[in-house]
């Protein structure tokens, strides 16, 4: 690791007329800028989509004139890409190489705190290639299907002069704890200034760069700052939700889908899949509350892009005989039961959590895929098109 280049991104008063919010233990909640309408497309994300990682969606953290509007969701978390057209950054991306750092800041401020916002460090890149991306005839351009999560390349029209960074999954992250570098008045702290190398105010212009001689200090401190969790270590990508009903996916096909629950989740990145069942009364029921109810790994998707049916190399099915979820994994159950926690996506999971997830999927990879399982008794099917409005949610 040669180079350590820190860029500011997320939502704030200039792009966006808001900060992200940090709460009193740490976590906090990475909201992008809005994208810009003249380049929305069909392949735009919007902040209604994106779940927050304390429940909800990233909605509910903008100001009302673009809670329904598409967000520029870069970097972005899942493939691990950030992209760039403008002179300045594009020129400092290109100097970065194979196995250099890419740091991410953003101004995040308390929740129900208007001043003392602050700068911190949400997250980092390993590099793993920079990419130049070549404008032809069509759009989004050939060659270039690994970096379609990223916001540029979402976008109606070419951006021209694109830089694309892309991470390396096992060693980039975001951060479960946001790590504090600037004073209120947005300038390094004495101690960041001592470990980095630099000082004053940290602009959005362009990237700050760590001095060569600083390099060794800067990834020792971010492996402590990190809860020494860098190298990352590799996980799957999650997608945990909570439960009503039974049905979908189908217990005999192992179609998820079948009733088009989740929406347009279904359609998201995701590697895995463990549904649980929720804690209303629809849920209890139906028997499946609080219940460990499927499990599937290694998705096949079909059909409609933003809500496909989805079949799985492993699919475990349980329903309501499933396991109660806090025998398998009380970490991951206190938090979604006792934090009011509807979904979780990706890689937002603690590491006490991660180890009871693996367990969950180590367990799951015996059963067969889609379609060969046993099927269940006739209690557990049904052929009722799903109404719930908790499968609306996204």
């Amino acid at each position: 690791m040669n180079k350590v280049l820190l860029l500011r991104i997320g939502i704030d008063s200039g792009c966006g007329g808001a900060l992200g919010p940090i709460f009193a233990d740490g976590t906090f909640e990475y909201v992008p800028i809005p994208e810009s309408p003249q380049y929305v497309s069909p392949r735009s994300v919007y902040f209604k989509d994106l779940p927050a990682c304390h429940g909800g969606t990233l909605a509910q953290y903008v100001p009302r004139r673009y809670r329904e509007a598409a967000a520029h969701y870069d970097p972005e978390f899942d493939t691990f890409t950030y992209g760039d057209p403008g002179r300045n950054k594009r020129a400092q991306l290109l100097r970065l190489s194979a196995g250099d750092l890419l740091v991410f800041y953003a101004g995040l401020r308390p929740v129900g705190s208007r001043p003392a916002s602050r700068l911190y460090i949400i997250g980092y890149f390993t590099v793993a290639s920079v990419e130049s991306i070549v404008t032809e005839n069509a759009w989004p351009p050939t060659g270039t299907a690994h970096l379609m999560a990223n916001a540029h390349l979402r976008r109606r029209q070419p951006d021209q002069g694109l830089v694309v960074v892309c991470g390396r999954p096992r060693t980039s992250r975001l951060l479960s704890l946001a790590v504090p570098i600037s004073d209120q008045s947005q300038r390094v702290t004495p101690e960041v200034e001592k470990r980095m190398g630099i000082h004053g105010s940290l602009q959005r212009a362009i990237g700050r760069w760590v001095p060569s001689d600083r390099v060794a200090d800067v990834v020792d401190w971010i492996v402590k700052e990190c809860g020494a969790q860098f190298p990352a270590e590799k996980r799957m990508q999650m997608l945990i939700y909570k439960r009503t009903h039974s049905g979908d996916p189908d217990p005999a096909t192992g179609v998820f889908g079948n009733h088009n629950c989740m929406r347009t989740v279904r359609g998201w990145l995701y590697e895995a899949v463990i549904g649980v069942g929720g804690v209303g009364g629809r849920a209890e029921r139906n028997g499946i509350a609080r219940r460990l109810t499927w499990v599937g790994i290694g998705p096949h998707k079909t059909g409609n892009l933003r809500r496909p049916k989805v079949k799985f190399d492993h699919f475990w099915y349980k329903g309501d005989k499933g396991p109660l979820l806090k025998d398998r994994a009380p970490l991951l159950a206190d938090r979604l039961y006792n934090k009011n926690v509807r979904l979780i996506k990706g890689r937002a999971l603690t590491s006490g959590e991660w180890l009871e997830v693996k367990k969950i999927l180590d367990s799951a990879r015996k059963a067969p895929p889609s379609g060969q399982g046993v099927p269940l008794r006739s209690s557990q099917k049904t052929s009722v098109k799903c109404r719930s409005t908790s499968c609306r949610v996204m």
